[in-house]
């Protein structure tokens, strides 16, 4: 039998960020899905509304405390403030204040629950002099927390979304590093024959960030620290989860002449073909981890790269070679082409697929690893969003990725939302920009 890993969550927050408690709990409960029940980690949220029961004798925040706000019992605390403070308790200005003052006294004696404390700070209006003291008393419990805290400010619940689940992988990493081995695909990996008739996903996800997932060589990873140092350099920080991954780190060092191999490296929006320039193992308190110095080579956006045929402008083919990656759309030439030359499919093909790349583009990278993450919805589209950058970026399909949405899945389609900024070639005139949205076919070969 499985021996599980159970993570005590507990949340604090005011009535005017429901939205965000139910992230919160629609966030881990999908860890719990995916990596939970594959590396044995599940997550237990616990607040009021969910989890307190009636009864009469002391005020209601004694009787919280005494059934559910034992702070020794959990790992994590999370507090969600906006303009709304709370009511007053015997003990504190409000229910919240005095759960995050237990947590506090319990971290400093008990070395737990670490504590995440989030601040709303999207727009509001007040129509009354209560609703201003509220605020204000949120605006002065947020600088007691900065006292001795790092607290977390955020625009609106779906920035919100985005935030917490970044912070909570970058948590996990940190807690429980050995646990967290994300799926893995070889870099010129072939198709998979799916077997069977697939189901129909239950679970949707909309993802526009990879959060700290990186790709490098040949898999990808979860991070604990990314910094890019300038110059094309980029250091990473990668927690060792296994002797694969250790050994796969490893085989990343430079020789003793100092020649290294090219690999693919993506994060976030970057995408390149990079080179190891340091690579260090570092063990502590029986933790490992490496830490990589990569200089990112600049694509080649020149003549050959730039070229255009027959009233096809260059930036007209980059939108064919976006669509043709992200949404798998075979490239047909924009308008009927006159003589003497005429596009045809077989040199539009080529003109598509790259003419002076390092990396060539035939077709969508998404159904191979959708097989190859076994239509894991929440596996696929971090990696997927980066394996997707990283063919954007170093095609020369755009310089600046400006969106990047995948999701939701339905019926095996990814529904995808993009916007790439061209190379600039002109002084007096703006970039080019790439827009679309559609839908890709996960099931086609």
């Amino acid at each position: 039998m499985t021996n599980i890993q159970l993570i005590k969550v507990f949340l604090a927050s005011p009535g005017d960020v429901a939205r965000e408690g139910e992230i919160v709990r629609e966030t881990l409960g999908a860890i719990n899905r995916t990596l939970g029940e594959k590396e044995g980690i599940q997550f237990a949220l616990v607040n009021w509304k969910t989890d307190s029961f009636p009864e009469y004798g002391n005020d209601a925040q004694a009787l919280l405390n005494e059934q559910i706000a034992d702070m020794s019992q959990y790992d994590l605390f999370i507090g969600i403030m906006w303009n709304r403070f709370g009511t007053p308790t015997p003990r504190a200005e409000s229910g919240t204040e005095e759960e995050f003052n237990r947590a506090v006294e319990s971290l400093e004696k008990n070395a737990k629950p670490e504590i995440m404390f989030y601040f709303n700070r999207a727009p509001c209006s007040f129509t009354s002099a209560e609703e201003a003291e509220q605020k204000t008393r949120v605006l002065r419990f947020r600088e007691k927390v900065q006292e001795r805290g790092l607290p977390h400010d955020y625009d609106g619940a779906e920035n919100f979304r985005k935030d917490f689940r970044n912070h909570i992988e970058t948590w996990l990493v940190k807690k429980s590093p050995r646990k967290l081995e994300p799926p893995r695909i070889e870099v010129e990996s072939k198709p998979v024959q799916a077997a069977g008739q697939p189901e129909k996903e239950t679970i949707l996800q909309t993802l526009s960030d990879s959060g700290m997932w990186v790709l490098i060589k040949n898999g990808f990873y979860l991070a604990s620290e990314v910094s890019e140092l300038g110059d094309n350099k980029v250091s990473l920080k990668l927690p060792v989860n296994s002797a694969d991954e250790d050994a796969a780190f490893r085989s990343l060092q430079p020789n003793n002449f100092g020649r290294v191999d090219p690999i693919p490296f993506a994060h976030q929006n970057t995408g390149a073909i990079a080179r190891v320039d340091e690579a260090k193992r570092t063990s502590v308190n029986g933790k490992s981890f490496w830490e990589l110095l990569l200089s990112l080579e600049e694509n080649d956006s020149g003549y050959l790269s730039e070229m255009s045929l027959n009233g096809v402008s260059a930036d007209q083919i980059a939108e064919l070679r976006a669509r043709f990656i992200l949404l798998n759309e075979r490239p047909a030439p924009p308008r009927k082409q006159s003589r003497p030359f005429n596009l045809n499919d077989g040199m539009l093909d080529i003109f598509v697929s790259g003419l002076n790349t390092r990396v060539k583009v035939e077709g969508s990278v998404l159904p191979d690893l959708w097989r190859n993450v076994n239509k894991d919805v929440n596996a696929f589209l971090p990696l997927a969003r980066l394996w997707s950058v990283f063919h954007l970026v170093t095609s020369n399909t755009c310089q600046y990725i400006l969106e990047l949405t995948l999701g939701p899945i339905a019926d095996e389609k990814v529904h995808v939302k993009f916007r790439g900024q061209r190379y600039k070639q002109y002084v007096n005139v703006d970039p080019y920009i790439i827009n679309f949205e559609g839908d890709c076919d996960l099931t086609t070969k």
